[in-house]
């Protein structure tokens, strides 16, 4: 084998050299002895994130070439011969004199920065966004993420150009991959959550395609471990575990059919943007991983239906239902076929714009966008600014988009389709409206368990009791622990949160400050029960 990166055969003053395949030793009487097979360091390399210095390590073995990256900490004697296990020629006797050369051979070399965490870092002012190659320093990614670029961005925006442009479906899922880098500087601006999509409906509707379109902005468009587009095999720490320090790049999760159970609280911590801190095994407190960007998932059902009746949840995920995301499956072979060829190079072309347009002006131009989306919501509710705040994030990447890179994305038909899925959605955030029809159900399907005015209840435990007043319910009253107890059975996380919102809307009789009253149940005994007043409309429609 050949020295790979350096001259110090022909440079006399070198204590050693590599000819051919092997590492000599200069003599003072100009002789040389040899000492090992060829080993020889190629890069120095300081980690920006870690501050470690490695170096990759060139070697010969079984008459072949190869390389690996090592600690520097392996460069004494007493270490040295841990190298044996991947091939290195260096045993006891050898290993003074290597330990040597690799010292001097390292003073030789010039220090090349590396990354290991992917997205923006806003610590660095201006900010650093790290990529394959960072933007705003000189680094290289080093790291499993599959996120060099292939093939060119002219081949990729030509593809873009045919089969894209023109259907808004197709464009809204260029900005899902594009808005990722835009939430993370809102996010860093004024503290807001990763953005939470999911594209369900039936398998023919092209959502894997999209996701594909999404995740080749910035990486691989291939489902796996170490690419953007990844599945929800595993457990859910590990989910969590696969976004750790990506700032501001999308991730994709497909078929969402593999995770089973209740979505709910993996929905608040995907949003959180962090994972619980956790102790390792000395019991000291690891730092909690953190994320910031977009996360796409897709599959046949919808999360939202199966995650907890709680409005907190169902708020952070956006569900884009029943779209047809490509035009033909012609459509979505090109798009597949092309984006597997070409990727990984719009996502940091449009960072570079971003960063030359300044924070201040992001968070100026999103405020705007607000105001202006949530003027277009025709039935204002309790959620309106945040979702404003998040279409407003998607519409004005758009905008950019179309300045960076001259597309004309139709921004209004994105806006009609968004406002449309999240008005389509506004049923399933009135947990306060389905809380009351559930515990109307449950009463009078265990009617037996309450008094109805005086008269004693035929199954025990008593509930509470029924008010009635010209055969017309008006109020039940139920205690606090059944009430809790049928909350938690119908998958209402919040019993507070519930009876806050009937304490706003009139739907409890309670005395200040508190979600009770004191009332008589029976001849003998008053207790402290909800006072749930009836309503009879066609919206709550209780009884």
């Amino acid at each position: 084998m050949v020295s790979t990166n350096n001259n110090n055969l022909a440079n006399p003053s070198a204590p050693y050299f590599i000819d051919g395949d092997t590492l000599y030793k200069r003599n003072e009487d100009a002789s040389s002895t040899p000492i090992s097979r060829r080993v020889e360091i190629i890069r120095r390399l300081l980690n920006d994130d870690t501050g470690k210095i490695t170096l990759e390590l060139s070697f010969d073995y079984a008459g072949s070439s190869h390389t690996i990256e090592i600690s520097r900490g392996l460069l004494t004697r007493r270490k040295i011969s841990e190298l044996l296990v991947y091939g290195v020629d260096v045993s006891d006797q050898k290993a003074a004199a290597i330990v040597e050369w690799l010292g001097y051979q390292e003073e030789q070399l010039p220090i090349e920065r590396v990354h290991s965490t992917v997205g923006f870092d806003f610590s660095q002012s201006p900010p650093v966004f790290k990529h394959d190659q960072a933007i705003g320093m000189d680094s290289q990614y080093a790291g499993p993420l599959q996120i060099h670029p292939k093939g060119t961005y002219e081949d990729w925006h030509r593809l873009v150009k045919e089969e894209v442009m023109g259907h808004p479906p197709l464009e809204l899922a260029l900005v899902l991959g594009l808005c990722a880098p835009v939430a993370s500087c809102i996010n860093h601006i004024s503290g807001g959550e990763v953005l939470l999509f999911h594209l369900c409906g039936n398998s023919t509707q092209g959502k894997t395609t999209a996701v594909m379109l999404s995740i080749s902005t910035f990486g691989t468009p291939i489902v796996g471990h170490s690419s953007l587009l990844k599945d929800w095999n595993g457990t859910r720490n590990a989910v969590l575990a696969q976004l750790r320090d990506i700032q501001g790049l999308p991730v994709a999760f497909d078929e969402a059919s593999m995770q089973e159970g209740d979505y709910g609280n993996l929905i608040y911590q995907l949003a959180s943007g962090k994972d619980k801190s956790r102790l390792d095994s000395e019991g000291t407190l690891r730092r909690s991983g953190q994320w910031s960007g977009s996360i796409i998932s897709n599959g046949e059902r919808s999360l939202s239906s199966s995650s907890s009746k709680n409005a907190g949840s169902q708020i952070r995920i956006t569900e884009l239902s029943n779209i047809h995301w490509t035009q033909s499956a012609e459509n979505a072979n090109r798009l597949k076929e092309g984006l597997l060829k070409h990727h990984g190079h719009a996502g940091p072309r449009f960072v570079e714009y971003l960063l030359a347009q300044g924070l201040d002006q992001l968070d100026m131009r999103w405020k705007s966008w607000s105001k202006r989306i949530e003027a277009e919501f025709s039935n204002a509710d309790t959620f309106t600014q945040r979702l404003s705040d998040k279409i407003a994030i998607l519409l004005m990447t758009a905008e950019l988009a179309n300045e960076a890179f001259d597309w004309g994305l139709d921004v209004q038909a994105m806006s009609r389709l968004l406002i449309s899925a999240t008005a389509q959605a506004s049923g399933h955030r009135d947990i306060g409206k389905h809380a009351y029809q559930y515990l109307m159900e449950c009463i009078h399907m265990q009617e037996n368990h309450f008094y109805v005015n005086d008269v004693t209840p035929s199954i025990e435990p008593v509930w509470g009791k029924w008010v009635v007043k010209d055969q017309i319910l008006k109020e039940i009253y139920i205690f606090p622990t059944v009430f809790q107890s049928l909350m938690e059975k119908g998958g209402f996380e919040n019993p507070s949160t519930i009876l806050q919102l009937w304490k706003t809307d009139g739907l409890i009789d309670h005395e200040n400050d508190k979600f009770t009253r004191k009332k008589v149940i029976s001849a003998s005994s008053s207790s402290r029960v909800h006072v749930i007043r009836i309503v009879e409309s066609a919206d709550s429609d209780p009884v």
